[in-house]
């Protein structure tokens, strides 16, 4: 019985030591490396900084059948390169230029959606 037991602790601790060897060695496990705290003392991205600069100005998400949508009618035209809106209520937000190349070349497909509101003047 004794001797179960023992071959039962060696047995656990010799199990829970890979993984405890793993975690020392793998910094991305430690708490001040997570995505969370790193992208927290760096600000946010360029792609954020766009979305933000759209919302301050009055852009709503999922609101572009009424022209101030936050995706068509404002930030598709800038990472795009559209200065006239068709739909749109609101002018578009002036938008570092470094932001927009930042942005395309961290995230390439951010912002190629559609462009404009369906606003129909038909009666």
């Amino acid at each position: 019985m004794l001797k179960k037991l023992a071959w039962s602790l060696i047995a656990a601790s010799v199990l829970s030591m890979p993984a405890l060897a793993q975690n020392s060695q793998n910094p991305a496990t430690t708490p001040s490396s997570t995505a969370q705290g790193a992208r927290g003392k760096k600000g946010p991205g360029p792609c954020k900084q766009i979305e933000d600069a759209c919302k301050n100005a009055g852009f709503i998400k999922g609101d572009w059948k009424n022209g101030d949508g936050l995706m068509r009618d404002c930030v598709n035209p800038i990472m795009q390169g559209v200065t006239n809106v068709p739909g749109a209520t609101k002018p578009l937000p002036s938008v570092d230029a470094k932001a927009i190349a930042d942005c395309k070349a961290k995230r390439p497909k951010f912002g190629q959606g559609k462009v404009g509101s369906i606003r129909s003047k038909q009666k």
